[in-house]
């Protein structure tokens, strides 16, 4: 009975012992950014199809101090032309990344991607660019059957961020 207790405050202390080096490595791990949905829109464009339209924004986690001279963070707007059960026919992402310091705010890089998915969809143009600020993009979805084109949808799309490190969308 006696090298039962033993074995057992044996497996105890050794469960123990190995708690706070496995918790201090769980602390130590560092988040790669803050993720969040900023805004979320819906138009219906006819034929019971709608445009949804989402912002993102991608912070670093470790925060810049006060101390430094500009901070940067990245964010994405994507734009679905999806179908009254919410399948998603095309798909169009524009993504940017911006750096502020309080007093101005630039648009560093820019780039797009696009997806078509349901048969019949297409893309006859996307584009993207930068100008102070702002990241702006731009696609053309066509849908067509027996290739004839029933129905087109143009749509411009903008990212700002302010000198504050504020994000916001417009679409046209």
């Amino acid at each position: 009975m006696k090298k039962v207790i033993i074995s057992f405050l044996s497996i105890i202390c050794l469960t123990f012992a190995a708690l706070p080096s496995y918790a201090s490595n769980v602390i130590q791990k560092p988040v790669v950014s803050d993720v969040s949905t900023i805004s979320c829109s819906s138009e219906y464009l006819g034929n019971g199809l709608y445009l949804n339209t989402e912002l993102i924004e991608y912070a670093p986690a470790n925060k810049i101090s006060i101390m430094a001279a500009s901070s940067s963070k990245s964010a994405t707007l994507t734009s679905k032309v999806q179908d009254a059960k919410g399948n998603t026919l095309v798909e169009y992402t524009l993504s940017a990344t911006f750096t502020y310091n309080g007093s101005t705010s630039s648009c560093t890089s820019v780039s797009h991607s696009s997806s078509a998915i349901a048969s019949g969809w297409s893309f006859s143009s996307t584009s993207s660019s930068r100008s102070g600020n702002v990241a702006s993009g731009s696609f053309t979805a066509v849908n067509k059957v027996l290739g004839i084109t029933v129905q087109t949808i143009n749509r411009g799309l903008s990212i700002t961020c302010t000198a504050d490190g504020i994000v916001s969308k417009s679409i046209s």
